[in-house]
């Protein structure tokens, strides 16, 4: 014979359960948002238009399109880099925080080029291949990720698209 809780075991139970779990709930929902797993390689570019190059200047960081097409872009001196904004640590979406890339939910740091500067990363970002099109814009190519050592990973800047000062 089963015996049941009376209504006060009951509700006593409940209420322990929420307060304990209250603060795990909180602690998941803070992680950041996660991204969809890595891109694989397609067959087919896919370019898409972003920014000038004068408009990113030296130093600086660009996420306007992560949320969209999930990327990164950066400029160290005469050289931009785009990469995904996908953390190698545990996948969530990385941004810019305070003038770096930086992954919320575990606060790993990359520098300009994607190299992690800051743990738990272990591994670097990984990057787009980037062009100039004919109007002057950055196209990155979200059809697969490249190996950094791959010399269509960087975009070195003509002298006549950069800012005037």
């Amino acid at each position: 014979m089963s015996s049941q809780p009376t209504r006060r075991e009951f509700v006593a139970t409940v209420a322990a359960t929420a307060v304990l779990a209250g603060p795990a709930l909180h602690l998941l929902a803070d992680r950041g948002e996660a991204v969809p797993p890595p891109v694989t390689k397609s067959d087919t570019p896919n370019w898409i238009p972003t920014i000038k190059p004068a408009d990113l200047i030296d130093g600086a960081q660009s996420d306007k399109f992560a949320k969209t097409n999930h990327i990164l872009l950066a400029r160290d001196k005469d050289t931009i880099y785009a990469m995904y904004n996908y953390c190698p640590h545990k996948g969530c979406a990385v941004g810019v925080k305070a003038d770096v890339f930086e992954c919320p939910c575990h606060h790993a740091r990359f520098s300009n080029t994607g190299a992690v500067t800051k743990g738990p990363a272990k591994t670097d970002l990984r990057r787009f291949a980037l062009r100039l099109n004919d109007k002057g814009l950055i196209e990155v190519d979200v059809s697969h990720v490249i190996d950094a050592s791959d010399k269509n990973s960087t975009l070195v800047v003509p002298a006549a698209a950069q800012p005037k000062p």
